[in-house]
């Protein structure tokens, strides 16, 4: 997976040094980026991975990345490049990013980053679009959703239509799904899923016994030590 893959190492001390470089640099940012790092601290790189691709793809899919940006690190770059532009100064986070797409960019600074300077935009990036995407969906969705799309083995297609069948039944929480997946959903909580999960496979999404047949087999950690 490239730079997918390497956010951080999974140690804590690693995630700690990359958010230093990111505090230092813009400590609004640090805040944005903080729920990719304490995720990274806890889970596998090919799963941090995943996230990544996966927020990317859902953020490009809803319209909010220009094709001008590349990736993730590249739009976590821009804004580190950029303190003195902060999202509370636009009227969304998508304005945000095409604002950074039209400011000055020093693509040689980018190309020569150390490696944690680059896992820092990419957390930074990452941070972002997560962000760009809950205020496009209108909904809550942490992290922890997207950590259990990807242990689920989900494209950013089978996200997207999950999370719309979810809005769609009033859900305004995505993070029901990660526990559902941990088993940790209340049965009332499971009431209300039901209907969104039958309405997201009726519409073609990836089935939910296969996807939680893929987090409880650890397919993709498996995959990954394969690969390796």
């Amino acid at each position: 997976m490239g730079i997918f893959s390497s956010i951080c190492s999974g140690i804590s001390a690693v995630c700690s040094s990359i958010g230093s470089i990111i505090s230092t640099v813009a400590p609004a940012l640090s805040v944005i980026a903080k729920p990719v790092l304490e995720i990274a601290k806890v889970v596998a790189e090919v799963v941090i991975g995943a996230v990544v691709q996966i927020v990317d793809g859902v953020a490009k899919a809803l319209g909010l990345v220009p094709e001008e940006i590349e990736s993730p690190d590249e739009l976590g770059e821009r804004a580190l490049q950029h303190p003195e532009m902060k999202p509370e100064d636009y009227d969304s986070y998508g304005d945000y990013i095409k604002a950074l797409e039209k400011a000055d960019f020093d693509q040689e600074k980018f190309d020569n980053l150390s490696p944690d300077q680059r896992k820092a935009a990419l957390a930074v990036g990452c941070g972002i679009e997560a962000k760009a995407i809950s205020e496009k969906m209108e909904m809550n969705i942490p992290m922890d959703f997207f950590v259990a799309s990807a242990k689920g083995k989900m494209d950013p297609k089978d996200v997207c239509g999950l999370l719309n069948s979810m809005k769609a039944n009033g859900i305004t929480d995505a993070g029901v799904f990660a526990q559902y997946t941990q088993g940790t959903l209340s049965p009332e909580g499971e009431q209300k899923l039901g209907p969104a999960l039958a309405d997201y496979e009726a519409n073609g999404g990836k089935s939910i016994d296969s996807i939680q047949s893929d987090i409880d087999n650890k397919t993709l950690e498996k995959e990954a030590k394969t690969e390796g």
